[in-house]
């Protein structure tokens, strides 16, 4: 349904969405899965786009459930698109998705099934922290594609119980993760854009890693330096001849290794665990931040087979650790490895290093892995003894001990599942 735009209340957070930016160009038809009062069509109109919105927070608020309910027709009945001849480019679900649930989202795609093909997109939001409004949230585009989202400060707040993108996909079928960036500073914090793109050789598309907004410079202004990971390397030389099934790569926000990992293994996930542990800590009261709950959050059905965790174990506490290994361990394939890298001299970096995976597996690195403070953090993990300690159902299964060019020394381990505590 072609919509006229509304003003939107005062009480809001500007930030600008580089994503759409990107996105979005003349003539493309943009359908808009969120509120009238959004507008939408007043920004796209001025950049020449064809626009569509269909109000899906309405409908969730109209509808009453019984017995004979059905969502899907009822949903049909609803979108006008559903009868038009029209083909969409940009599909704008803002936070709809946490407001869904998974049969729901399926529900929605299969009536536009005939409207999307390759190229199009899907933009959608993600909060990140524990609760979340109650209902869906009004985003005002401006006719920078800038966006306006309204968070009225009475508003009830619920659980944030949010679909992982492993469980999206499996739902949006010939759809894969094709761009995210992570909102850390004051405007719209914990709040995650993402993009999914189609393409029916969608296993050849590239996830990249979410990077928060400080992080967005030019990787070439980086400067790296080779390091030898003997271990790491044979493993993936070895893999790549005779995929795995399962790796998620654990590391930091400045490089993707998903095309590299592919080679190695049918699937590969990607996890920025320091962005989240940090921010965190920027909103938690408490020192001793709990673990995430959100992260890790698959189906049953995935089984991890390698797991690339490089520093990250000197940025965490003990508790934050162990609850990240019990819940990884919940979906390791017995056998499965952890791979770690430490400091030989105890002293963590000030923040982790980023690894960048080459084309044969040799890693190079950006940032250092050794810190000049007189002694390590309160409670970071940092000694061979207490990480062997903290994982009591692993045993370690190869071991290299290096020197990087500054002459910091560093240890690499291999861990392996063996499912028994």
């Amino acid at each position: 349904m072609m919509a006229n735009s509304n003003p939107i209340p005062p009480k809001s957070r500007l930030e600008h969405s580089n994503l759409l930016q990107q996105m979005i160009s003349p003539n493309d038809v943009v359908l808009d899965l969120g509120s009238f009062a959004s507008g939408t069509t007043q920004a796209l109109l001025s950049r020449r786009c064809h626009c569509f919105v269909e109000d899906i927070p309405e409908f969730i608020n109209s509808i009453q459930i019984h017995d004979d309910f059905d969502f899907e027709n009822s949903l049909r009945e609803h979108m006008a698109v559903s009868s038009k001849d029209v083909k969409v480019d940009v599909i704008l679900t803002w936070d709809l998705f946490h407001y869904l649930d998974l049969t729901e989202i399926n529900c929605l795609f299969r009536i536009l099934k005939e409207k999307i093909g390759p190229g199009t997109v899907i933009h959608s939001t993600r909060y990140t922290g524990s609760d979340i409004p109650e209902r869906p949230q009004l985003f005002r585009l401006s006719d920078d594609l800038s966006y306006q989202m309204r968070e009225e400060e009475s508003a009830h707040k619920i659980v944030n119980f949010s679909h992982s993108t492993i469980a999206l996909l499996t739902q949006l079928k010939y759809f894969s993760l094709n761009d995210t960036l992570t909102h850390t500073r004051q405007f719209n914090k914990g709040l995650v854009e993402y993009s999914l793109i189609y393409s029916e050789e969608s296993g050849q598309l590239k996830p990249v890693r979410p990077v928060s907004i400080e992080l967005m410079k030019s990787i070439e202004e980086h400067k790296t330096q080779s390091i030898n990971l003997p271990n790491l390397t044979n493993l993936l030389s070895e893999l790549s001849k005779d995929k795995t099934g399962c790796i998620i790569d654990c590391g930091g926000s400045l490089y993707s290794n998903y095309r590299l990992l592919r080679r190695c293994s049918d699937f590969v996930l990607e996890e920025d665990i320091h962005s989240s542990l940090a921010w965190q800590q920027r909103v938690a009261i408490s020192s001793d931040i709990a673990f995430d709950e959100q992260l890790f959050n698959y189906r049953d059905s995935v089984n991890l087979d390698l797991v690339l965790m490089w520093d990250l174990v000197n940025f965490c506490t003990e508790n934050q650790f162990i609850a990240l290994i019990n819940k990884l361990s919940s979906y390791l394939s017995v056998n499965g490895l952890v791979h770690f890298i430490l400091p030989h001299s105890g002293r963590a970096a000030e923040s982790p290093a980023n690894f960048k995976i080459g084309k044969s597996f040799q890693v190079e690195i950006n940032g250092a892995l050794s810190g000049i403070q007189s002694e390590p953090k309160r409670n970071n993990v940092v000694s061979t003894g207490q990480l062997v300690r903290l994982l009591p159902g692993f045993k370690v299964l190869a071991y290299y001990f290096g020197t990087d060019k500054e002459g910091e020394n560093y240890q690499e381990y291999l861990f392996q599942y063996t499912g028994r505590k």
